[in-house]
């Protein structure tokens, strides 16, 4: 089942743990090890990705199909900040620039420009 998985992770753990129970366990391997090892190994693949984040918005308590209670859904809106979100991005504030890009563009203005130095 794992070995079908789309996802490269799943299908490396399937075929791991299937060369482990056609083998006898080497000296000094365990399931211990293996699971370091395993997690050493995701560790590294995540901090290779850049980090996203989604917000789910659920329709309902019950999380029935077809039924969306509106109140519920802009409670959830309101309380991860996506209108806070929206209503900054309306004002003008759509851009997000990196420091330096902003530093280069604005230390003109700043009262003492020795302190922003890039």
């Amino acid at each position: 089942l794992l070995q079908s998985s789309n996802l490269q992770l799943l299908r490396d753990l399937g075929n791991a743990l299937e060369e482990m129970a056609r083998s006898r366990r080497p000296k000094g391997h365990s399931i211990t090890r293996s699971f370091s090892v395993s997690l050493a190994s995701l560790t590294k693949r995540l901090s290779g990705t850049s980090v996203q984040f989604v917000r789910c918005i659920k329709p309902n308590r019950q999380m029935a199909a077809d039924t969306l209670v509106a109140t519920y859904v802009n409670e959830q809106l309101r309380c991860s900040g996506i209108y806070e979100a929206v209503r900054i991005r309306k004002h003008g504030f759509s851009k997000r620039w990196p420091i330096e890009e902003f530093i280069c563009r604005y230390a003109c203005i700043a009262v003492d420009s020795g302190e922003l130095d890039a």
